[in-house]
Parts: structure tokens; C-alpha cells; sequence
């Protein structure tokens, strides 16, 4: 009996073609901006393509080749006119911003910063009337307010315009600087989100620091303080930094996550660090520090050398769980 080899469905070598074709109009500038959020805005028609294919292109390989050939001219035809039309969306549109609440009044202030996905630096104003001057280069939607009066609150969000069938796609180049009033005591609480961060606090005078790590990497400069504050940082799946200046008076709660941190600690800080669960991480603590509590594994108590001859001018990091990352602490 002869039998005769299964005919190839002719849909995906049109697909592939099709996929050059359109960067080849790309390059050309036939279909201009080319970007991926345009590209991801297509899935409903490779689903609706590949549907039909294996309904009736499988065993009829030139029906197979009509389907591919039907998708690649609705996605050429929606990638050209679909920006003009408002059906496919045209590439981020990159905008500088700056954002700005004059001191006043202001006794003390609330802020609240979504960081997203930019990279962002937060630093202590110079010689400014502002509480808050932020320059901020983006490609969603920013909304900033500011309320109250010898009490400010102000609070900076970002919503992308993307949403779970959508991913965000990072504008090139784009940056946040945000700078705040060394002049009143502020309540700081930052969301870092997937950018990486740079918090340079000294300078600054903090009534209490709440952060949130995403999957960027942070790096945060704490102040000196002649006030107590107390600080809560939950640690990502990003590379974290901690540098603790000499007379640094406060508390830092830390609850970890995937990701590392190393604390510096300047060569005569008094510092207390109060291991409570070392998870599956690790920590380390210079070897001359004194373990005033031993506990299981790596957990403990350690004080520097300088710890209780400075009582008004201690800081204390309470690792309430280390997470499955590595904990370095070095004196420099």
C-alpha cells in the first residue's frame, strides 16, 4: 500500500517572511516608530491566526498559506495607518517635566514617591525656597499633589498606561531627579518599583523612612541626625546598599528578601545589629564587633566598639529576617 507524506502547512514560513517584511518597512520607515508596544498591542491576531491555521490550514496547506498571508497584511495595514487611527499606539511619547511645592510654611512634611520603573536619584536641596523640585523625564502619566499646610503632604505616582497584557516598555534616557528640603523634619516614604535608585539622605533632617524595594538596585546614604528617627526598609529581589554616617541617631527595621545587602558603617558609628531569622541567607558582621547575644545560625546581637560609650548618637539595624539573600556589614 503507498502512503503519502503529510503536506506542510505553509502558515508559519509566511509568518516568519511576514515578520522581516515588517522590519524591512520598518527600516525603510514605511511604518514609522516601530516599537514593541506596538508589536504586543497585535497578540489577539497571532492567536486568532494560529486558531484558524489549526483548524483548517493543517491538512490544507494552501489555505494555511491564505490565513498567514490574510495576518500579515492586517498586521502591516494596523502597524501603518493604526497610530493615525488610535487603534495600535505610536511609540512612547518622551516628556521632561519638572514638579515643584514651595516650602511656605511648612513645619514638617509627608512624602510619597512611586519611583516605577526610572532610574531616580533623591537628594537634599541647595539654597532653595522649594520643599520639594523634582525634574522627571517620563512616558506615562505622573500625578503630583501637594495638601495641608504647616503639615505638607505631597505625593508623586506613576501609572505607566500599560496594564497586564501590556508591558512596560522603558523611555531611553529618561531619568528623575528629585530634590527635597533639608530645612523641615519629613516623613519619607519611597516605592523603588523595577528602576534602580539612589537615596542621598545626608543633608537631610528625617522624622521616619519608610521603603519599599522592587527589583532595582538601591543605594541609600542615611543622615546624621541630632533627632531619633526610626526607618523601615523590606528588601527586593535588587542589590541593596546601606551606608550609616558617624552620629547617626535612629532604628532601621529590615525585612529581606531575594536580594543582597552590604551595610558601611562609618569607623566610629555606634552601631547595634539585632539578627532575629537568618532564613536561608547570611550575614556578616566585622570581625571585632563585640556578640553581646549569641543565637542560632547567624542570628545574634553585635555592637560596635563605640556602642555604649555613645548613648545619645547610636543607631540600632534590627534585621527582623535576612530572606534568601547574603547580609555584608563592614566598618570603613
Amino acid at each position: 500500500m503507498e502512503t503519502h507524506p503529510r503536506d506542510r502547512s505553509l502558515f508559519f514560513p509566511i509568518l516568519l517572511i511576514g515578520a522581516g517584511l515588517i522590519w524591512l518597512l520598518a527600516n525603510f520607515n514605511i511604518i514609522p516608530d516601530l516599537n514593541w508596544a506596538m508589536l504586543w498591542r497585535l497578540w489577539p491576531l497571532a492567536l486568532i491566526a494560529g486558531g484558524l491555521d489549526m483548524l483548517f490550514g493543517r491538512n490544507h496547506p494552501l489555505v494555511g498559506a491564505l490565513i498567514g498571508l490574510l495576518a500579515v497584511g492586517a498586521a502591516v495595514a494596523l502597524l501603518v495607518a493604526g497610530p493615525r487611527l488610535g487603534i495600535v499606539p505610536a511609540a512612547p511619547q518622551v516628556s521632561t517635566e519638572r514638579y515643584t511645592e514651595p516650602l511656605g510654611d511648612a513645619g514638617s512634611a509627608e512624602i510619597t514617591l512611586d519611583l516605577a520603573e526610572y532610574p531616580t536619584t533623591i537628594s537634599a536641596l541647595e539654597d532653595s525656597s522649594e520643599l520639594v523640585d523634582a525634574d522627571i523625564t517620563h512616558a506615562g502619566r505622573l500625578t503630583f499633589s501637594a495638601t495641608g499646610g504647616a503639615n505638607r503632604q505631597v505625593r508623586l505616582n506613576y501609572n505607566s498606561g500599560l496594564n497586564f497584557f501590556m508591558p512596560e516598555f522603558t523611555a531611553p534616557d529618561a531619568e528623575w531627579r528629585i530634590g527635597l528640603s533639608p530645612r523641615v523634619p519629613l516623613l519619607l516614604n519611597v516605592d523603588v518599583g523595577s528602576g534602580a535608585a539612589t537615596l542621598d539622605l545626608a543633608g537631610l533632617e528625617l522624622s521616619g523612612l519608610n521603603l519599599d524595594g522592587g527589583s532595582g538596585a538601591l543605594d541609600i546614604t542615611l543622615p546624621a541626625s541630632d533627632e531619633f528617627y526610626e526607618a523601615q526598609l523590606d528588601g527586593g529581589s535588587g542589590a541593596q546598599t546601606l551606608a550609616v554616617p558617624v552620629d547617626a541617631a535612629g532604628s532601621l527595621n529590615y525585612d529581606g528578601g531575594s536580594g543582597s545587602l552590604r551595610v558601611t558603617i562609618a569607623d566610629t558609628a555606634a552601631v547595634r545589629v539585632e539578627v532575629q531569622d537568618s532564613g536561608s541567607g547570611s550575614v556578616r558582621v566585622p570581625s571585632e564587633w563585640v556578640e553581646v547575644e549569641l543565637g542560632d545560625d547567624d542570628e545574634g546581637v553585635w555592637e560596635s566598639a563605640t556602642f555604649l560609650d555613645s548613648e545619645d548618637r547610636q543607631f540600632v539595624l534590627i534585621i527582623e529576617e535576612v530572606g534568601s539573600g547574603t547580609i555584608v556589614i563592614v566598618n570603613e
